[in-house]
């Protein structure tokens, strides 16, 4: 047989297995044709797929998360940072509570709380003579009471009050009528008393200005102290004439 002749017989071999393939044909086993059915494709044993190194998903939601991942490409995984920690990175998105309209905070106009100060500006009536006392820095003579009558007098300066006459008062000079029925100097801590009726502060010392049989009669300078209002029965002003 000579050449020509092979040649001839191996293009019909070709032309014949075509026309096989032609015949066995059909779109719908075609990954890559459009008429292509999975489930007719699942059917038929023989069927092959084309390429063997596909990765094969369990369902379509992880097989659509991985076609986004290809499509719009994520920055590098973030690292687990706790919370409040400054070794994290600066663009670490913190979680955010969205509110509804009618779920926002209301918006409260808060109350000013007045104190002492601003209280004193207000007052009016015969408070309001205390008031020019603090302002102008006047002298007066506070008269105090006890338990059943006038128990003497205090002379001083105010820087504060209230109205229910509570005095914070200054350079205070302190004269009050006393019995004399203490054997004893009053207030002073003696060496063989208990602990708990020392008194860690002394108070200041107490001049006898007038003494009878049954009474007399101190005085005493006190820096400053509070007096309270049931004990004052009347305020005279001292430095009125002078200003």
């Amino acid at each position: 047989m000579s050449k020509d002749e092979n040649e001839e017989k191996q293009h019909r071999e070709s032309e014949d297995e075509d026309s096989k393939q032609d015949e066995n044909y059909d779109p719908r086993l075609d990954f890559f044709s459009e008429k292509f059915d999975p489930l007719y494709a699942l059917s038929k044993e023989k069927n092959q797929v084309p390429v063997y190194s596909v990765k094969c998903y369990d369902n379509l939601s992880a097989y659509q998360r991985a076609q986004q991942k290809k499509n719009d490409p994520e920055p590098a995984q973030k690292k687990n940072v706790k919370a409040g920690s400054s070794k994290g990175p600066d663009n670490v998105q913190t979680s955010e509570r969205r509110f509804l309209p009618h779920q926002m905070p209301v918006q409260s106009v808060r109350k000013v709380r007045g104190n002492i100060f601003t209280r004193m500006e207000k007052m009016t009536g015969p408070l309001q003579l205390l008031k020019r006392c603090v302002d102008e820095n006047l002298r007066i003579k506070v008269f105090t009471r006890n338990a059943t009558s006038i128990r003497g007098y205090c002379i001083g300066y105010v820087t504060a009050f209230d109205k229910h006459w509570n005095l914070a008062l200054k350079d205070i000079t302190e004269v009050w009528t006393r019995r004399k029925r203490r054997k004893t100097s009053a207030l002073v801590a003696d060496e063989n008393t208990s602990y708990q009726t020392q008194r860690i502060v002394l108070p200041p010392p107490v001049k006898i200005l007038k003494e009878t049989s049954k009474e007399e009669v101190c005085s005493r300078k006190v820096s400053q102290f509070i007096m309270r209002g049931e004990h004052v029965v009347s305020i005279c002003l001292l430095d009125s004439a002078k200003r």
